[in-house]
């Protein structure tokens, strides 16, 4: 299979530490986990709906840069956390409100239009008062609570690939793999999971790799306001859709949008939508097919495990690719 995209900013990795004991020598693991492997629609269906509260995300994709005419494999993986975050905040876009990475913010979601979400990057005290402290940040319910904490779940193994890829955590999570090969599996093929356990108890889940994405994204023309912004492409049956656009306003502080959809063969960002999202003339685009697998944790939480092929570029303010000199 013809490796495809990058530009996954996000897929995060909390994780609940309630009821972990980080001392249990547990050597066997324990994954409920929930996955398509019949080719039907209906178990990603079923995990995406599952997802309320998820607790983590990791994923394996192959990448096609279109604006580079580059395709690789990646793992924009990073996390766990040993909390959720709450409400309304995109948890996978994390710029941190703690003493060490600086008070920088939280994504929030600020509008929903069918399948697609605008967030905006919002201060960590957010309307509390008084004001959050650093390493805290304001819910939506308006309290100041710990921002969640990367911590551990140990080596993460990626099985089923063309080669075998191990993750291991850092300070800021886990770090992205990238360079690995274009073709990682095939459309089908059963990619698998296992983590050795730290912080969190051993765990695995196995979910199917995907058919290449064929769409071509809109790399030298961006809707102007007032305009609906429309996708499409060849549907594969039993995988849904990730549409991501970041507006690159002071190192990507800028409005985005996100829209998650069974994978039809098409989209629309409405043109409402768009109106809020057009701050800037530069924007990191992304669109991903993938099939996801949710693993339980020993009672602690839902980590979501996901294959995807993702096509991404970035176009600049005056709306034709962007290039490194």
């Amino acid at each position: 299979m013809r490796a495809l995209p990058l530009l996954l900013l996000c897929l995060s990795l909390p994780l609940s530490s309630a009821g972990c004991d980080a001392g249990e020598d547990d050597t066997s693991p324990e994954a409920d986990t929930d996955t398509d492997t019949d080719g039907d629609a209906d178990a990603d269906a079923d995990a995406d709906a599952d997802a309320d509260g998820l607790l983590g995300r990791i994923a394996v994709v192959e990448a096609y840069r279109q604006d580079h005419d580059v395709h690789e494999g990646t793992t924009p993986t990073w996390g766990p956390l040993d909390v959720a975050w709450e409400g309304d905040v995109m948890g996978e876009w994390v710029y941190g409100c703690g003493d060490k990475t600086g008070d920088t913010g939280v994504w929030r979601i600020t509008r929903t239009e069918g399948d697609c979400v605008l967030a905006v990057l919002q201060p960590c005290e957010g309307a509390c008062e008084p004001p959050c402290e650093s390493g805290t940040y304001c819910t939506h319910a308006g309290d100041c609570v710990a921002t969640p904490r990367f911590t551990s779940a140990g080596t993460l193994t990626l099985g089923g690939l063309s080669e075998t890829v191990t993750l291991q955590p850092g300070a800021r999570g886990y770090q992205e793999a990238s360079g690995l090969p274009a073709d990682l599996f095939e459309g089908g093929d059963l990619v698998t999971l296992f983590a050795s356990g730290d912080e969190h108890p051993v765990f695995a889940a196995e979910t199917r790799g995907v058919a290449s994405l064929d769409a071509a994204l809109p790399c030298d023309d961006v809707p102007p306001a007032g305009q609906d912004l429309a996708l499409s492409w060849t549907p594969s049956k039993g995988t849904r859709i990730r549409w991501d656009m970041f507006q690159d306003v002071h190192l990507s502080q800028g409005p985005r949008i996100r829209c998650e959809l069974e994978d039809t063969g098409s989209l629309v960002v409405p043109a409402a939508l768009m109106d809020a999202y057009l701050h800037g003339k530069r924007h990191t685009l992304a669109l991903t097919r993938y099939t996801v697998s949710l693993a339980e944790i020993q009672g602690t939480g839902k980590v979501a495990f996901e294959a995807g092929s993702s096509v991404g570029c970035i176009v600049n303010e005056d709306h034709t690719p962007w290039r490194v000199p």
